[in-house]
């Protein structure tokens, strides 16, 4: 299980037990708190908020700087991929993409100084973003600006069922990780290029990155990607992954004994 999901958990089972109300929202913001402030990680909302407000069937399309979502009907067929690889987020890597990324920021307020976010930087001035940044944030900058844009056009194709482009966003996704971003794994990487050569509509690493699991998206009668995968990383790594095939639930709940 993620850090986000075992904190959305137990905030909700501590609100529980304590006979308070909270709302979704509150409950993912105190699990938030608790990884920023506690366990001094760095993170975004995203795994939290979706841990407390996932509805069954459905992705959710989070804005992070104004918190508004919209559930969106999802009824693809997914695989977890596990890379075998273990990482520990509280030693540095993910605190030091967000600095990159606050730097960025910091910078790009000379051109656009009502700033705040990357993700608020306008797409079709990406040139301009490239001329006032130098390595390597411009390349973190050009993947959150780009990663934000992506999402916002999967959402669309969702609601349209279009999921072989909803799909190639992915590999799209998982490259600009990989390449921008710098925060894949040559595990994920090969997970990633062999659903591709095996035909799967989409794949790529899931959570923050540096290891953990991909996630690799099949048409509803695929029935060779999954071994290709296997069969590829047994070749590349001596080990065959582990594979689960999961699907859209629902959050956090309370259950009574």
């Amino acid at each position: 299980a993620s850090s986000a999901a075992l904190s959305v958990a137990a905030a909700k089972a501590l609100v529980t037990l304590a006979g308070a109300t909270l709302t979704p929202r509150q409950v993912a913001g105190v699990a938030f708190r608790a990884e920023c402030d506690h366990v001094g990680v760095r993170c975004g909302v995203m795994d939290q908020t979706i841990a407390a407000l996932a509805k069954r069937e459905h992705a959710l399309l989070l804005e992070c700087a104004s918190l508004e979502t919209r559930q969106i009907p999802f009824h693809a067929r997914l695989f977890l991929v596990d890379s075998g690889v273990r990482h520990n987020l509280s030693a540095g890597r993910l605190n030091e993409r967000r600095a990159e990324c606050e730097a960025a920021v910091k910078r790009l307020k000379v051109e656009l100084p009502e700033l705040v976010w990357l993700a608020s930087w306008p797409a079709q001035w990406l040139l301009r973003l490239k001329r006032a940044l130098r390595e390597p944030l411009r390349s973190r900058a050009v993947h959150v600006v780009g990663e934000t844009a992506r999402t916002r056009f999967a959402a669309q194709l969702l609601e349209r069922g279009r999921l072989k482009q909803f799909g190639a966003l992915l590999y799209e996704s998982h490259e600009s990780c990989r390449r921008l971003y710098d925060c894949s794994a040559p595990e994920l990487d090969t997970i990633v290029a062999a659903a591709k050569r095996a035909g799967a509509l989409g794949a790529r690493l899931t959570g923050a990155g540096w290891g953990g699991a991909a996630i690799v998206l099949v048409s509803k009668t695929d029935k060779k990607t999954i071994p290709a995968i296997q069969r590829a990383f047994q070749r590349s790594y001596g080990r065959t992954p582990p594979v689960m095939e999961v699907a859209a639930s629902a959050g956090t709940h309370t259950e009574r004994l």
